[in-house]
């Protein structure tokens, strides 16, 4: 006959407390992937007809949840194009363009601009930093891109102004005034950074096709 050892539950249960606190390993991988959620209020959103429950215009949203692991192309701008001639607006046309192009790869597209100074919901400014996204968006020609709102800034308990922590994650750091990710599966594959002195240029715009064509095109076939 088999007989069985009794283990005290106390016995078990500081042997899980002590398991359970190991550091688990992380591989090199997954150390660089994206945080999978980012909250943006969506002001425009033309893929779909605006009585369609899928346009989620006017709400908050997560486009990194929505987008989940297709390739995906992502611009933060810390400031709102107010004249035709604004480099931002071709870099906006390229995404869309891209965007377009690798539809059976549901490839996801969207822009954020970092206008709000505080939480949306206590930004009393809220409701002009929508109108302006609006009326930019009325201007250009991007059906494919999907267009938010977020902060730049949060303050922190003191009431002093803090960097959106949220943002570091997608590469957004205080220096930048515009940054244009490319990612497939929540890994970034390239980004590419834009001060106010140095503003996106024709040559980017090569660089950003060349490199999104490269990842991409072999997954048409």
């Amino acid at each position: 006959m088999v007989r069985f050892m009794r283990i005290p539950s106390g016995l078990c249960l500081i042997g899980f407390i002590l398991f359970s606190s190991l550091p688990i390993a992380q591989s090199d991988e997954s150390k660089n992937l994206l945080p999978d959620g980012f909250r943006c209020f969506l002001v425009v959103d033309r893929r779909f007809e605006p009585k369609d429950e899928r346009n989620r215009s006017g709400k908050f949203h997560c486009p990194v949840c929505e987008f989940g692991l297709s390739p995906t192309l992502a611009i933060f701008s810390r400031s709102v194009p107010t004249n035709a001639d604004d480099p931002l607006i071709k870099l906006i046309v390229l995404q869309d363009e891209l965007s377009k192009k690798y539809k059976p790869l549901r490839m996801g597209a969207f822009d954020i601009f970092l206008t709000l100074k505080q939480k949306f919901e206590d930004d009393e400014d809220r409701d002009a930093k929508v109108g302006a996204i609006s009326a930019f968006c009325q201007q250009t020609n991007s059906p494919h891109v999907i267009t938010g709102l977020a902060e730049a800034t949060i303050p922190d308990s003191e009431g002093n102004a803090k960097a959106n922590p949220s943002l570091k994650s997608f590469g957004v750091e205080d220096n930048d005034e515009i940054v244009f990710l490319f990612y497939y599966r929540l890994k970034p594959v390239k980004i590419w950074k834009f001060t106010k002195d140095k503003m996106p240029k024709a040559e980017d715009r090569e660089e950003i096709t060349k490199v999104v064509n490269d990842k991409l095109e072999k997954l048409l076939r």
